[in-house]
């Protein structure tokens, strides 16, 4: 991490490779003034508080007080800050005279498209949220990266309502684009979910399947729609270990299927069926149930929740393949027809004399 002073701004910015070689910047916030900057890195609780919202970012503290005792004083009063009138002249100018430079036509027509666009945003109200959208976007900095900071939360949210506005009137690939958007601003496991759930139903399974990944192994969320998808797709045995690893992080799903089949309201995991129950299809809630009834997977997860670990698999080896075996020819009524049967028997010689 650096610093750069802008005005009387200090910004905080941060050096990363993409990838492909290139050295890229990103924006981590800033500061009003130089003074804030200094007690700010200087004090212990700031630091840590940094690091907590940061932890992929590795800070030589003592180079960077350096280079923030090294900055100048800004000059006593406040900068008087131009009239908007003025940039917003001076930024017409500019633009007028970019477009008299214009010779392709293909990019003339472009351009004008997207100024009716913009245009015809900025006349509507408030109310209408793709305006909303837009104004809150146009107030952030061209160039920020970071959407974590309490500026960018009206964006945010005004992309949550606009997504959940999209998928209310039936526009999906529209709402699939705007919570890539959100995915992308702030990556949070429930953004990246939200936003590979709506690729899953828009039948792009592979992408969906790579956004899955990128989420936590630690979360039960990415194993259980992961699940879904290989259900469908009749890759039982996938969609089986997958399953399990689920169990394993959050058993409370599998647990509510079963208490709605035994016609019992449950007390928890209903909250994920509310919001990802319609990935599923019934043969898959079906094949979930029979994995959670086996007693052998019960046993397991017993034994994981006792000792406090998460091991690699519940079920390895041979027992996996009879394990797979078993839930895929699993049928309840007919357990439930051999077991009567079975009693009635155990009864009728003990009654015999």
């Amino acid at each position: 991490m650096f610093l750069r002073k802008r005005g009387r701004r200090v910004l905080l910015l941060h050096s990363y490779r993409d990838g492909q070689g290139r050295v890229c910047q990103a924006r981590l916030g800033h500061f009003l003034e130089v003074d804030e900057a200094r007690r700010c890195l200087y004090e212990p609780a700031w630091r840590e508080d940094f690091a907590g919202r940061f932890p992929g970012v590795k800070v030589d503290w003592a180079r960077v007080t350096r280079q923030v005792g090294a900055i100048p004083e800004n000059s006593p009063g406040p900068a008087r800050p131009r009239p908007l009138k003025v940039r917003l002249d001076e930024a017409l100018r500019t633009f007028l005279h970019l477009w008299a430079r214009v010779e392709d036509a293909d990019l003339a027509h472009q351009v004008a498209d997207v100024l009716r666009d913009r245009l015809r945003l900025a006349e509507r109200d408030d109310s209408d949220l793709e305006a909303r959208q837009w104004r809150a976007r146009a107030r952030l900095e061209p160039r920020r990266t970071d959407f974590h900071d309490g500026a960018a939360d009206e964006y945010i949210q005004t992309l949550e309502s606009r997504a959940g506005e999209l998928k209310t009137q039936g526009r999906l690939q529209e709402a699939c684009q705007v919570l890539e958007e959100i995915a992308q601003s702030q990556p949070t496991f429930e953004r990246r979910a939200d936003y590979a759930a709506a690729l899953q139903v828009l039948g792009r399974t592979e992408e969906a399947i790579a956004e899955y990944e990128r989420i936590s192994r630690k979360s039960a969320v990415r194993f259980y729609n992961l699940a879904s998808i290989y259900c469908r797709d009749g890759r039982m045995d996938k969609a089986l270990g997958n399953v399990m690893s689920a169990m394993l992080r959050d058993r409370h799903p599998a647990k509510a299927l079963e208490c709605q089949r035994a016609g019992r309201p449950p007390a928890h995991g209903l909250e994920y069926w509310d919001r990802f129950g319609h990935l599923w299809d019934p043969v898959g809630r079906w094949f979930v149930l029979g994995i959670y009834s086996q007693l052998l997977v019960r046993s397991r997860l017993n034994k994981a929740a006792e000792k406090r670990q998460i091991p690699r698999e519940l079920v390895t080896g041979k027992a996996r393949r009879l394990l797979l075996q078993r839930v895929l020819h699993w049928d309840p009524p007919k357990l439930r027809q051999m077991t009567a049967r079975r009693k009635r028997s155990k009864t009728a010689s003990h009654s015999e004399p």
